[in-house]
C-alpha cells in the first residue's frame, strides 16, 4: 500500500512537471529547473551560471569543489568552515559574505545571475526574485545531507560528479567496515557539547547517519526510530540530558564535539568539556574507563561531503586505530587523515 501511494505522488510529481514545463517557456540561454524539494514553482535558471551567491550549506560546497567558489554566501557560512575545514582557506577567502540574515544590498552588489537557499522566507524570497533566478528548496534535517546535496548538483550541472563523490564515501566505508571486527556489535555514542546543556546526537543528526552509514551500533538510548525520539525528546534529531543523566551518553566508544565555529564558542565548549571530565559521573562510564571518550572537531555538525569525510577520519582513527592517511585517505587533505 505504501508503495503503490510513494508511486502515485511519483506519477503525480512527474505528470504536474511536464504540464508546467510545456507551458513554461524560458529565455534563450535558460532552462526550467524542476524538484519536488522545491517552495515554488519551476524556476527558470540560466544554462550556465557564472555568479552564484549561495544562502544553503550544499551550494557553497559544491560550487567550491567545481572550482568556481559563489561570489557570496550567507554569514553562518564562512566561520563554520573556515574553523573546521582550514584547507578551503583560498576558496573561502574569494567568498564575499553577506551577512546573515543576508543583506539585500550585499547581494545587488555582487550582480549574480543565480541565488540557491534553503528554507528561505516568503519575505526575502519577495525580494531576492526581483535580483535574480532564486531557488528555494526545502533541505530536511541534518541527517537528510545526501537528498538536497544530489538536488543542488542537478541543479548546477554537477550531477556526475556527486555521484562519484558519494562513490569515495561509500568506498571508505567499506573499507573501515574491514577494519572493524563486528560493527554493529560496537555501540557508537554521540554527544554534543557547546554550553552547559549536554545533547545526544540521534537518528536524524547528520552525525548519526555516518555512523550508521558505517556500520556501527549504538547505545539503546540512542538507538531511538525517529517516532520514538519524537515521543521522548521532542525531537529526532537531538535529545538533551543533564550530568546527572550522563550514563546515557555511555558506550562502547563516545565521541563528544562542539560546533568550534569561533574562538570564543570554542572556549566556552572547552569549559564545559572541562567541567564534565571532572566529574565523577562522567569518569564512572565504560568507555571513559576504557580511554574510549574521545574529543572531535566540529565537523561532526554537518553539513555535507567535507564534513562526512571527516567524520569517517575520526572513526578510522579512533575506532579502527589507523592512520586513514595510510589505507584510506580524505580526497580533500593532502598526506593527512584529518
Amino acid at each position: 500500500m505504501k508503495y503503490t501511494l510513494r508511486l502515485f505522488v511519483w506519477i503525480l510529481f512527474a505528470s504536474l512537471t511536464l504540464v508546467m514545463a510545456q507551458d513554461t517557456t524560458c529565455e534563450a540561454g535558460f532552462r526550467l529547473f524542476a524538484h519536488e524539494r522545491l517552495t515554488t514553482d519551476p524556476v527558470c535558471i540560466p544554462e550556465n551560471p557564472e555568479r552564484v551567491v549561495a544562502l544553503d550549506p550544499f551550494a557553497y560546497e559544491l560550487l567550491i569543489l567545481s572550482g568556481k567558489p559563489p561570489v557570496g554566501a550567507v554569514g553562518y557560512l564562512e566561520p563554520v568552515y573556515s574553523h573546521n575545514f582550514p584547507y578551503l582557506a583560498d576558496d573561502i577567502a574569494k567568498i564575499e559574505n553577506v551577512g546573515f540574515p543576508p543583506n539585500l544590498e550585499s547581494i545587488v552588489a555582487l550582480n549574480p545571475d543565480l541565488i540557491v537557499g534553503s528554507y528561505v522566507s516568503d519575505e526575502e524570497m519577495t525580494q531576492l526574485v526581483k535580483i535574480a533566478p532564486t531557488i528555494n528548496y526545502e533541505a530536511g534535517g541534518s541527517g537528510d545531507w545526501q537528498g538536497p546535496m544530489l538536488m543542488v548538483a542537478e541543479l548546477l550541472g554537477l550531477t556526475d560528479e556527486v555521484e562519484a563523490l558519494l562513490a569515495q564515501y561509500q568506498a571508505r566505508l567499506d573499507t573501515l567496515k574491514t577494519l572493524v571486527e563486528d560493527p554493529p556489535s560496537t555501540e557508537v555514542s554521540v554527544v554534543r557539547m557547546d554550553t552547559e546543556r549536554i545533547m545526544l546526537n540521534l537518528v536524524d543528526s547528520f552525525p548519526a547517519t555516518i555512523v550508521a552509514d558505517a556500520g556501527f551500533g549504538r547505545p539503546a538510548s540512542q538507538a531511538y526510530s525517529a517516532e520514538e525520539a519524537k515521543a521522548r525528546y521532542e525531537s529526532s534529531v537531538g535529545g538533551f540530558i543533564s550530568l546527572e543523566q550522563i550514563e546515557l551518553a555511555d558506550g562502547d566508544y563516545i565521541f563528544v564535539w562542539s560546533n568550534q565555529a569561533s574562538d570564543e564558542e570554542y572556549n566556552i565548549a572547552d569549559e564545559n568539556w572541562q567541567r564534565v571530565q571532572e566529574s565523577p559521573l562522567w569518569q564512572s562510564l565504560g568507555a571513559t574507563q576504557n580511554n574510549r571518550a574521545h574529543r572531535v572537531g566540529g565537523h561532526w555538525l554537518g553539513w555535507g561531503i567535507f564534513a562526512a569525510h571527516g567524520v569517517i577520519d575520526d572513526l578510522f582513527t579512533y575506532i579502527a586505530g589507523v592512520d586513514p592517511a595510510e589505507v584510506s585517505p580524505n580526497p580533500f587533505v593532502t598526506g593527512s587523515g584529518n
